[in-house]
């Protein structure tokens, strides 16, 4: 109830966002879209708008509280949060931040990539970027990549792999320690991440274009232009088990 609680204050705080899934903390860790612009974590919420990150005290359901804008630079997209950390995507860099003061993120790192549309997700050491053209991403080479970064060392990001996609988007990773990649019009990708650094390509799922990703109990969510699709994921293949058409 808290949680749908906070979940309604946000919506009328920030109603002019435009986050494709809500992004929410369970534990520590995001458990929502990686295209998301906003997350709550434990009594605060967390907001990027195209030049900034935003933090809200919503102690007080009653009265949320907006505090001072932290100006990051232009093209800022997506948010993820693990632990006491954030991890903004922009068009052409991540942006690791230190949370441990709730109301005043610290900078730790700047990861500089390739200009392009870029959503981030992280898991234990490693944090997984996708990097794709298009007239609104500002991607002058045609890049469409997966890129794997090291950040066992939060203050100084790594780069260990760049594998090549066709256009990715959002992403996720859950059952059983897998990665999906959503390449747009081309569906869906599945990796095996038991080595972290060296993602393997298992499977692609090319019935339904895919744009994000929500992984949450044995269920993968997928939006796509024409609808949102559930699939189980209690097995290697993912088992299609509803979907709810979207008309436009």
């Amino acid at each position: 109830m808290k949680k749908f609680l906070k979940i309604m204050v946000l919506a009328a705080v920030i109603c002019s966002c435009e986050s494709d899934a809500l992004e929410t903390v369970s534990e520590g860790e995001s458990v929502g879209g990686s295209l998301a612009s906003f997350t709550i974590v434990d009594d605060y919420v967390y907001v990027v708008n195209d030049f900034s990150l935003i933090p809200i005290d919503i102690i007080n359901l009653a009265a949320p509280v907006t505090h001072d804008n932290i100006y990051l630079g232009v093209g800022i997209e997506t948010i993820f949060a693990r632990g006491n950390n954030l991890f903004i995507g922009s068009k052409s860099a991540v942006y690791i931040f230190d949370i441990a003061n709730p109301l005043s993120p610290q900078l730790l790192s700047t990861y500089e990539h390739s200009t392009g549309c870029d959503p981030v997700i992280v898991n234990e050491n490693f944090a997984y970027v996708t990097l794709r053209e298009g007239a609104s991403c500002g991607n002058p080479v045609d890049l469409n990549v997966l890129e794997v970064i090291d950040v066992t060392d939060l203050s100084s990001p790594t780069q260990v792999n760049s594998i090549e996609m066709n256009n990715p988007r959002g992403l996720g990773i859950g059952c059983n320690q897998r990665l999906y990649v959503c390449d747009g019009p081309n569906g869906l990708y599945q990796f095996n991440i038991t080595d972290p650094a060296n993602p393997e390509l298992e499977r692609v799922y090319q019935e339904y274009p895919a744009n994000d990703i929500i992984i949450k109990d044995g269920l993968l969510i997928i939006t796509g232009d024409q609808g949102i699709y559930q699939y189980s994921c209690e097995t290697d293949y993912l088992e299609l088990i509803s979907i709810l058409p979207i008309n436009t």
